[in-house]
């Protein structure tokens, strides 16, 4: 690029002397202006699996493009490009339980524009598991994450010459003799994917 730069001289005629015009090679001028973004992104906390909304940006600016990052931290150091996130909008995934940070990236020419970062939350299910003991409710554990290992109740007192062989989700009855046991002994660690309720059974 050329930038002209010249020197203004007089005549007697106050006219511009044109021999004082030089080009200067290698002068640059600013070629582009930074995007405005006028509406940042919004963080949004979701259960696993849930149908998540975009992120969006609203830019202005001359011939705008975009590209979208992730990054574990609130920072833009380390972040990774997504491939194909190249438009005002980007749908994050909730497959995946945990936090996950996003911004945009608004381009015009070599001038450029970096949206506020923000969190996306997924978190696991959560359930309600309930312990009945001859059709009482012993205990209940109320948002156990999915997947984590609730440990059954002990109970006590035991009714008269029995004995807890283990528990069941089949059934719903006083004492639950000969009922097909799931989880053996008196306080198995239990894994919980859904709501529940454990049924005692008696030996």
């Amino acid at each position: 690029k050329f930038t002209i730069v010249y020197t203004h001289t007089q005549s007697k005629n106050y006219g511009l002397d044109l021999t004082s015009i030089v080009f200067y090679e290698g002068s640059t001028t600013p070629s582009c202006t930074n995007p405005t973004i006028s509406t940042q992104p919004t963080g949004a906390t979701y259960t696993k699996d849930d149908s998540p909304t975009a992120l969006s940006v609203v830019a202005s600016g001359d011939d705008l493009t975009y590209q979208w990052y992730s990054n574990t931290s609130n920072s833009t150091n380390g972040a990774t490009k997504i491939n194909d996130a190249t438009n005002s909008t980007y749908t994050p995934s909730t497959s995946t339980a945990g936090t996950k940070y996003y911004y945009c990236i608004v381009s015009s020419g070599s001038c450029s524009t970096t949206s506020n970062i923000v969190s996306v939350v997924v978190n696991n299910p959560t359930y309600t598991v309930i312990w009945k003991s001859n059709g009482e409710v012993i205990r209940t554990d109320n948002n156990v994450e999915s997947g984590t290992n609730k440990t059954a109740p002990t109970i006590s007192p035991i009714p008269c010459g029995d004995v807890i062989a283990g528990w069941t989700d089949a059934t719903d009855g006083n004492y639950v003799h000969g009922t097909s046991i799931l989880y053996s002994g008196a306080t198995p660690s239990i894994p919980i994917t859904s709501d529940k309720t454990f049924y005692a059974v008696f030996a």
